[in-house]
Parts: C-alpha cells; sequence; structure tokens
C-alpha cells in the first residue's frame, strides 16, 4: 500500500505566489519527499487554509 501524510489547516492561508515560491520553508519541505520517492502538493488561498500532503510508493513499487 502506498503512504499519504496529510496535513490541513484553516488558518490564514498562503499568498498563490509563495506556494511556489522559493522560500526556504517551502524549499526544505519540497525537497525531503524527493528524497524518498514521494509526490508532494500544497494547496492554499488566503482565507482559506493550507493543505500539504506527501504521498508515496509501497516499498518495492516501480510505479511513477
Amino acid at each position: 500500500e502506498q503512504g499519504i501524510l496529510s496535513i490541513e489547516d484553516d488558518g490564514r492561508g498562503l499568498e498563490p505566489a509563495l506556494v511556489g515560491g522559493d522560500k526556504i520553508g517551502l524549499q526544505i519541505i519540497r525537497e525531503r519527499p524527493l528524497a524518498i520517492g514521494a509526490k508532494l502538493t500544497i494547496e492554499s488561498a488566503p482565507g482559506r487554509g493550507t493543505t500539504v500532503a506527501e504521498v508515496w510508493p509501497a516499498r518495492g513499487s516501480t510505479d511513477e
């Protein structure tokens, strides 16, 4: 089975430019899943909170 980690809040959210931006914290959040072959999504909008989700394949899986 694949692994899924999802964290969300109902806070202030992020400006769209920040989600795709190069702030150091977001860079680190993106680098960690890549290091283990996982996929990362960040969904956020001002005033609507943020969801960060990481999905990685099952051990031994060759799926991309």
